[in-house]
């Protein structure tokens, strides 16, 4: 799902892009808004997997809960 952005957003991305910012290539259109609900797997891919064999070291050094969730909600 897609939603206009607003003025303010815009131009914070326009801001962003003067100053050496590139939009990410799987996010290029920043006149949209990309709401998913699942992780996007630009981010999903950048997690550590639950195989890993320092999988929980990593997520309490993170200071997170072993069954934290993927998603968060942002408003």
């Amino acid at each position: 799902m897609e939603l206009p952005q607003s003025n303010d957003e815009l131009m914070m991305i326009n801001d962003a892009q003067s100053n050496g910012y590139m939009l990410h290539p799987a996010f290029p259109d920043p006149n949209k808004k990309y709401l998913s609900k699942e992780l996007f797997p630009a981010f999903n891919r950048r997690l550590p997997s639950p195989d890993r064999q320092d999988f929980f070291e990593i997520v309490k050094d993170l200071g997170l809960k072993i069954n934290c969730s993927k998603i968060i909600s942002v408003a």
